[in-house]
C-alpha cells in the first residue's frame, strides 16, 4: 500500500517493522499469556507478603512486650530490695525497743527497791516520833 505521494503508508511501515523485529500474533499471544501468569503469581504471593508483614508486626510487639517485662522486673526487684531494707530497719528498731524496755525494767526494779528502803526509813522515823 502506497500513500498518495508514492511513499509507503504508515500501516505498511509498521508491518515492515514488526516483520523485521519478528513480532507476530503468536509472539504477542505468548507475551499476553506471560503477563497474565505474572499477575497470577503476584496474587499468589500476596498472602505470603501479608504473612511476612504480620510476622514483622508481631516481632515488634513482642519486642515491646519484652522491654515492658524487663522494666516491670526491675521495678519488682527494686521494691523487693526496698522491702528488705525496711524489714532490716524494723528488726533493728524492734531490737532497740526491746533493749530499752529491759533497761527500763531494771531501773524500775532499782527504783522500787530504793522506794521500799526509803519507806522503811520513813516508817522507822514515824514510829520513833509516835513513842513519846
Amino acid at each position: 500500500m502506497k500513500a498518495a505521494g508514492g511513499e509507503p503508508g504508515l500501516s505498511s511501515k509498521i508491518d515492515e517493522m514488526l516483520k523485521e523485529a519478528k513480532l507476530d500474533v503468536t509472539l504477542m499471544n505468548n507475551l499476553t499469556k506471560s503477563i497474565k501468569n505474572l499477575e497470577a503469581s503476584a496474587q499468589a504471593l500476596s498472602p505470603a507478603s501479608n504473612a511476612a508483614a504480620s510476622s514483622e508486626t508481631y516481632a515488634k510487639q513482642l519486642s515491646i512486650a519484652t522491654t515492658k517485662m524487663e522494666q516491670l522486673n526491675d521495678l519488682y526487684t527494686n521494691q523487693a530490695k526496698s522491702a528488705g531494707n525496711t524489714t532490716s530497719v524494723s528488726v533493728a528498731y524492734n531490737s532497740q525497743i526491746a533493749s530499752n524496755a529491759d533497761k527500763l525494767k531494771e531501773q524500775m526494779d532499782v527504783l522500787s527497791t530504793n522506794l521500799a528502803s526509803l519507806n522503811q526509813v520513813y516508817n522507822g522515823m514515824l514510829n520513833a516520833m509516835n513513842k513519846k
